[in-house]
C-alpha cells in the first residue's frame, strides 16, 4: 500500500511539472500546413500543363509560381505567378487565388493577363492534391476569358 501511494505521488508530480514552451507549441503546428509544396497542375490558371512551386508565406497565405518549357516540333511555354488565400483547418482547404499568367508558342506571346482560381486543397505532411475552377487570358485573336478546370497532384515538405 505505502508503494501504491509513493508511485500515485510520484506521477501526480510529474503530470503537474511545467512543460517546456517548445513542446506546448507542437500542439498549434499539427494544424499548419507545411511550408513548402511542389506540384504539377494539370489545366487551371494556364490551360496546360505546368510544374508549380507553393511557398507558405503567413499562417494560410502562400506565394505560387509555375510555368512550363515544352520544345519539340515547336515551342510553347506557360509561365504564373500567384496569391493564394487558404481557408480551413486540419488539411483541408478553400484556396482563393489572384495573379498574372502568360502563355506563347513559337517565341510568341499567346495571351497573357490576370487570372483567378477558386477550389479545394488537401495538403498533408507527405502530399498535395487540389481541384480548382480558373480563368485562363483570352488566347491571342480569341475573345474574352476562357474558364478552365484544373487538377494538381504533388509533394509537401
Amino acid at each position: 500500500m505505502k508503494r501504491l501511494v509513493m508511485l500515485s505521488v510520484l506521477v501526480a508530480v510529474g503530470a503537474a511539472w511545467p512543460v517546456k514552451a517548445s513542446a506546448q507549441m507542437q500542439v498549434t503546428k499539427i494544424d499548419d500546413p507545411p511550408r513548402i509544396a511542389e506540384y504539377v497542375e494539370f489545366g487551371g490558371n494556364t490551360g496546360a500543363i505546368s510544374a508549380n512551386l507553393d511557398v507558405l508565406v503567413a499562417s494560410h497565405t502562400s506565394i505560387r509560381g509555375g510555368g512550363l518549357l515544352f520544345i519539340f516540333d515547336s515551342t510553347y511555354w506557360n509561365g504564373l505567378i500567384m496569391v493564394n488565400q487558404l481557408f480551413g483547418t486540419h488539411g483541408h482547404y478553400l484556396e482563393a487565388g489572384a495573379g498574372f499568367v502568360a502563355t506563347g508558342s513559337t517565341g510568341q506571346p499567346d495571351g497573357a493577363g490576370p487570372t483567378l482560381s477558386i477550389g479545394y486543397r488537401l495538403q498533408t505532411r507527405q502530399g498535395l492534391f487540389r481541384l480548382s475552377a480558373a480563368s485562363t487570358p483570352a488566347r491571342a485573336g480569341g475573345h474574352g476569358w476562357r474558364p478552365m478546370l484544373g487538377m494538381s497532384v504533388g509533394k509537401t515538405f
